[in-house]
């Protein structure tokens, strides 16, 4: 099915994007000596903006009006 093919790959660029924020952030907390408090903090703003980026593109191009439930466009997102 090609839709389930492009969710797959749309998972797989998300799993990837969270890759590379996990590594930056890793660097980051090196480089200005952070804590983990506060390298947590980070990780948390970068994912409620990125959740909420993404889920304005899935209300912008109305995939979550075709979704069975809007409840589940982006679940994925939260497990990040």
């Amino acid at each position: 099915m090609v839709v389930g093919v492009g969710r797959s790959c749309a998972l797989l660029m998300m799993a990837l994007v969270f890759l590379q924020i996990e590594a930056d952030l890793k660097e980051l907390s090196v480089i200005l000596c952070l804590g983990a408090k506060e390298t947590n903090e980070i990780r948390s703003d970068v994912a409620g903006a990125l959740y909420k980026r993404l889920l304005r593109e899935e209300v912008t191009s109305r995939r979550i009006d075709e979704a069975a439930s809007p409840a589940q466009v982006r679940p994925e997102c939260l497990s990040g």
